[in-house]
């Protein structure tokens, strides 16, 4: 009976063994998870402040286009009104100048708004990566609970239930870093 016992104690022991031994394991993929995350979510922020950066620039060189489309248009009312050959000629000059600054700016307008486009994109790949990497660490978190609950039970289900959301975790983690 005393033989029993033991054994029944060494079995006990090696089962809690194993279960800490999953919970230390769903601790660091918990860690790892959290950390994906943050560092998504910062990645995120920069992205969405560079957007805003690209969309202001956008707003610049709109402003400054159509500034110059319109000392196009004074000049031209001026050139038109001016007898005065030498000044049109001057005025023609000057108005050169700006129609190619408003083209240039037109020109510039257009990849601005592409690589503002494409940094929206890339801002939207990389917050589906961040809610993957959230749901991943719920999963976790969960799992971590449930290995915690075959301790005070001692019922080995909950450590099988912990281990099949933990490995849920994993799998949501793995999809988070395959999306590009």
């Amino acid at each position: 009976l005393h033989e029993l016992q033991e054994q029944a104690e060494k079995a006990e022991h090696t089962k809690m063994i194993e279960v800490s031994f999953t919970m230390s394991v769903l601790a660091v993929l918990l860690a790892a998870a959290t950390l994906l995350g943050h560092r998504a979510h910062t990645e995120e922020v920069v992205l969405s402040n560079d957007r805003t950066d690209q969309w202001n620039f956008y707003q610049f060189k709109k402003l400054r286009g159509t500034q110059a489309e319109q000392v196009v248009d004074n000049l031209t009312v001026l050139s038109n009104t001016t007898k005065d050959s030498a000044m049109r000629e001057d005025f023609e000059k000057i108005k050169d100048k700006y129609k190619k600054r408003a083209e240039k700016e037109t020109e510039d307008i257009e990849k601005i708004n592409d690589k503002a486009k494409e940094i929206e994109q890339e801002k939207e790949v990389v917050a589906r990566r961040a809610n993957r990497y959230d749901l991943a660490e719920g999963f976790l978190e969960v799992a971590l609970v449930i290995c915690s609950l075959t301790l005070l039970t001692s019922n080995r289900s909950f450590w099988i239930g912990g281990i099949a959301i933990g490995a849920a975790g994993v799998v949501v983690v793995i999809l988070g870093l395959l999306l590009h």
